[in-house]
């Protein structure tokens, strides 16, 4: 959850996503995606736009991500450019055992 707020943070907007996906630009100009698969947390980090299938998983045990999009206004908005805001959710289980990590995320350089 901390790479991808810190990332997320200082990114120069979302270039596209939905709830369980997000693709942004970090500070330093690499493509950055965030997904979930087979229980786990992937990133792609690159130059190259990449895709959903060219990552490293960072975390496991991870069972799902919801990601909501929000303009300058604080209201609902589509994951695109105009998204100022994101709020993410991680759910994580472990023998049984579930939590969920929230975070909420204003984009400092939109």
């Amino acid at each position: 959850m901390d790479d991808l707020v810190s990332l997320l943070r200082s990114s120069s907007g979302v270039v596209d996503g939905d709830t369980a996906r997000i693709w942004f630009i970090d500070q330093d100009g690499n493509n950055v995606r965030f997904w979930v698969s087979d229980e786990k947390l992937y990133r792609y980090r690159d130059v190259a736009e990449g895709n959903y299938s060219a990552g490293t998983a960072i975390a496991s045990n991870v069972s799902g991500i919801a990601l909501e999009y929000y303009d300058a206004n604080d209201q609902p908005a589509a994951p695109s450019p105009e998204a100022r805001k994101v709020a993410i959710e991680l759910t994580v289980e472990r023998e049984g055992h579930s939590a969920r990590l929230q975070s909420a995320v204003w984009l400092r350089n939109r």
